[in-house]
């Protein structure tokens, strides 16, 4: 998550609101019972409902580590910035206080509708083949997934904050947009029998025989 958040104390406060969100904001509908997804119970907060949607579809496409833990820092960023639209402090960790909006907005149902955008126009995009999984949760709380609007009202504000983490990370080397290829040729120096230098990372050679690639151990998932 490097350059995520803003530095010094903001980051520190920020983080504390991510963290914090989960037990400021609740669901406003239950979750329709699917054959291959757990079901959030009825009282589990809007963030714990996506959260689980999110998992659900690491679960259903078994993506790298790398990519997996990416997937849900662009998730999480994106409820975050949500939620921080209808706080009296906090600042999206990329619009910043641009979409902050007035005391008579900050209702629960306003929160979980931009929260509910805001993660389904991320997970659509860092999933797009669990779409349907993700338009079913969408009916169940009520909202439109199909509803594109950026503008200030809920939905509007989620997508919005959606587009600009999108947006972010699109340059954050990942190529999300190639299917996650490597293309940056890296080599190691160290070989999985030998440390040439102590400073650089040594892949492993793991007991089937398969040596481990940067940052991703093949074979493993």
């Amino acid at each position: 998550m490097r350059n995520l958040l803003p530095a010094g104390r903001v980051a520190t406060a920020g983080l504390v609101a991510l963290l914090s969100v989960a037990t400021l904001v609740a669901v406003r509908a239950p979750v329709a019972a699917s054959a291959d997804a757990p079901v959030p119970a009825v009282r589990d907060n809007v963030v714990l409902v996506w959260d689980e949607a999110t998992l659900q579809a690491i679960r259903a496409t078994r993506p790298a580590p790398t990519v997996t833990a990416r997937a849900l820092a662009v998730v999480h960023a994106s409820i975050y910035d949500a939620w921080a639209a209808y706080d009296a402090r906090a600042v999206g960790t990329r619009l910043g206080a641009a979409l902050r909006r007035p005391p008579t907005e900050r209702t629960l149902a306003n929160k979980n509708a931009a929260i509910s955008h805001a993660a389904y126009r991320a997970l659509v995009s860092l999933f797009p083949g669990q779409t349907a999984s993700f338009d079913t949760l969408m009916a169940a709380l009520a909202y439109d997934p199909a509803e594109d609007a950026a503008d200030t009202a809920p939905a509007g504000v989620g997508n919005r904050v959606a587009a600009a983490v999108l947006a972010y990370r699109a340059g954050d080397g990942a190529n999300q947009a190639g299917g996650y290829a490597d293309t940056s040729a890296y080599r190691p120096v160290n070989t999985p029998d030998e440390v040439l230098d102590p400073d650089r990372w040594q892949p492993l050679r793991l007991p089937s025989g398969v040596v481990q690639t940067w940052a991703t151990p093949t074979g493993i998932r």
